[in-house]
C-alpha cells in the first residue's frame, strides 16, 4: 500500500522496489510482476475508521516512538495519543499553544511539541517539553518573530527545529 501511495511522487524508485518484491508465483529477484503503475489504488479498510473520533482541523505530523505508543500533531491546540498501536486514540490538550504543528517523542513519556501561541501575524513560536506523557508541558523555547514548522530530536539533549516567515 505504501508503495502505491508514494508512486505518483517517486515513480522510478517505487517501481524498482515493486518489481523486486516476491509474489505468490515468483521468487525475489525474478522477472518482475505486474507493473506498479497499473496496480489498483489502495482501498480503505473499514476496521481502521473510528467514528468515535470527530476532528475539526488539520493533522500535521504522526510519530510512533514505539510499536504501541503513537502521537499525532493536531487538531488545533491538541495532540492525539495512542498506547495500543492505534486501536484507540485519546485527545491531549497541549496547554500553552493555540496550534500544534509538529512533535517528537523519545518514548512514551518524554517528548517535545512545536507550535504557536496566538494565530496570524505576531504569533509566538513555542517549543514545549513533557516528561509525563503529556499531562504537563514546560516551555523550553519561544520566538517572538517566526513560527516554527519542523522538529526532530535524536536523544534527550540533541535536536533541532526550523522556522519560516512564510508560515501562516
Amino acid at each position: 500500500t505504501s508503495l502505491r501511495l508514494l508512486h505518483p511522487f517517486m515513480p522510478f524508485v517505487t517501481e524498482a522496489i515493486w518489481q523486486a518484491l516476491p509474489t505468490p508465483t515468483q521468487p525475489p529477484g525474478g522477472e518482475g510482476g505486474e507493473t506498479l503503475m497499473l496496480a489498483p489504488w489502495p482501498e480503505p479498510d473499514e476496521r481502521w475508521i473510528d467514528p468515535g473520533i470527530e476532528l475539526d482541523g488539520v493533522l500535521f505530523e504522526v510519530h510512533f516512538p514505539s510499536r504501541y505508543v503513537g502521537w499525532i500533531a493536531g487538531p488545533g491546540r491538541s495532540a492525539l495519543r495512542t498506547t495500543d498501536g492505534g486501536r484507540s486514540w485519546e485527545m491531549i490538550d497541549v496547554e500553552g499553544l493555540d496550534l500544534v504543528i509538529d512533535l517528537h517523542f523519545l518514548d512514551s513519556k518524554r517528548g517535545w511539541v512545536l507550535g504557536s501561541k496566538g494565530k496570524g501575524p505576531g504569533s509566538k513560536g513555542r517549543l514545549l517539553y513533557t516528561e509525563d506523557g503529556g499531562k504537563s508541558w514546560e516551555v523550553q523555547w519561544e520566538s517572538f518573530e517566526l513560527p516554527f514548522i519542523s522538529l526532530t530530536f535524536v536523544d534527550a539533549k540533541h535536536g533541532w527545529f526550523s522556522a519560516s516567515s512564510a508560515f501562516p
